[in-house]
């Protein structure tokens, strides 16, 4: 009778570190696969910082979108938006979204910390409870994003993005 419990209980063993092997191996292997946004920008709800709500959809089809999601106290995101803001007009004519979670106090004083005179249309956005984060997958800032001009994602980079980078992988039929 001990024997068939100590081989039972032996075999338990085995079966449990092999069933705990396959998950950590399945868990290593998702980590190690990139799982791509499908996402369309038409299907973000999209608030400015003074409140009023922005239809992207009225962009759909007519220009390609930067989209950087940023944190105004991180100097990475600052040092990215400065490099895009010297040289807005390589945008041209892609339309510039700058997204934050922060409150809109905050963005809005970040954003007038530069001069945004330029003929590329520019917008600094909310993320009230970090939806559009969450959407695009978003866990550190910043994150830079290429949408074309029927609105679906065609690059992505997470960390701050040399202006080179963004200009490099914008829609070539601009």
């Amino acid at each position: 009778m001990k024997k068939i419990t100590k081989n039972a209980l032996l075999a338990f063993v085995f079966l449990f570190l092999g069933v705990m092997g396959w998950a950590m191996i399945g868990k290593y292997k998702s980590l190690q696969t990139p799982k791509p946004v499908t996402v369309s920008l038409m299907d973000l709800p999209v608030k400015t910082v003074d409140g009023t709500w922005l239809d992207l959809s009225k962009f759909a089809g007519q220009v390609p979108i930067v989209l950087i999601y940023f944190n105004s106290s991180c100097d990475l995101c600052k040092h990215e938006i400065a490099q895009i803001n010297q040289h807005l007009e390589a945008f041209e004519p892609a339309l510039l979204l700058f997204i934050s979670s922060e409150d809109p106090n905050e963005i809005d004083a970040f954003k007038n910390s530069f001069d945004w005179e330029s003929n590329v249309p520019t917008y600094f956005l909310v993320d009230e409870d970090a939806s559009i984060a969450k959407t695009l997958e978003v866990f550190n800032v910043p994150v830079s994003l290429i949408f074309s001009k029927d609105m679906h994602l065609v690059w992505r980079f997470e960390g701050p993005a040399k202006v080179s980078s963004l200009l490099n992988n914008l829609p070539k039929s601009l």
